[in-house]
């Protein structure tokens, strides 16, 4: 559709910078950003309309990892907080395919009203284990600052990480049992 576009000149006969443009009575929307255009595309089947850099793959394979005994690291700590705070710890895995990162998403503190208050003890429990690997206790990490202390002790410890499968929309996903010292 095209516009029409009003003559207005100025007192020199030139038309003016802003001439008016009559409105159309269907318009096309505003174009979208590139964000929104590439999920518009990508929801639209126009695979060619994704970039290059893109990581998504068509790649429906899901590698299990066998259940054992890893060498790694604690390679991130962080928190979610919801109605009671999670810990969530990244390992990093030495495995004989390379490596490979596990996350682990334990309640850390509730309130003792909550429902997850009796499930903290998993939370402190794992953090209990990855301390005693560096010869500290939860007594040490509350000295040190308490919860807001635990990823400049935790992160970069090295350790061995026990792992199980346990099904999970019909695939054997790896969870921590629990941790060793190296």
């Amino acid at each position: 559709m095209s516009a029409n576009i009003t003559n207005q000149t100025g007192p020199n006969g030139k038309p003016e910078p802003h001439a008016r443009f009559e409105r159309p009575a269907l318009c096309a929307p505003a174009p979208a950003g590139d964000n929104q255009r590439r999920s518009r595309d990508l929801l639209r089947g126009n695979l060619l309309a994704r970039p290059q850099g893109d990581r998504m793959t068509d790649d429906l394979a899901f590698e299990e990892l066998p259940p054992g005994r890893y060498k790694g690291m604690v390679e991130r700590v962080r928190y979610s907080f919801k109605a009671a705070t999670y810990i969530v710890i990244t390992y990093k895995l030495d495995t004989p395919d390379g490596v490979r990162r596990l996350d682990e998403r334990l309640p850390i503190h509730a309130p003792s009203s909550s429902a997850a208050y009796f499930q903290t003890a998993l939370g402190k429990g794992r953090v209990a284990e990855i301390l005693r690997t560096k010869g500290l206790s939860l007594a040490d990490a509350q000295a040190a600052g308490g919860i807001r202390a635990l990823p400049g002790l935790l992160e970069g410890s090295a350790i061995c990480v026990v792992t199980r499968n346990r099904e999970a929309a019909g695939f054997n996903c790896p969870v921590v049992h629990h941790i060793e010292a190296l």
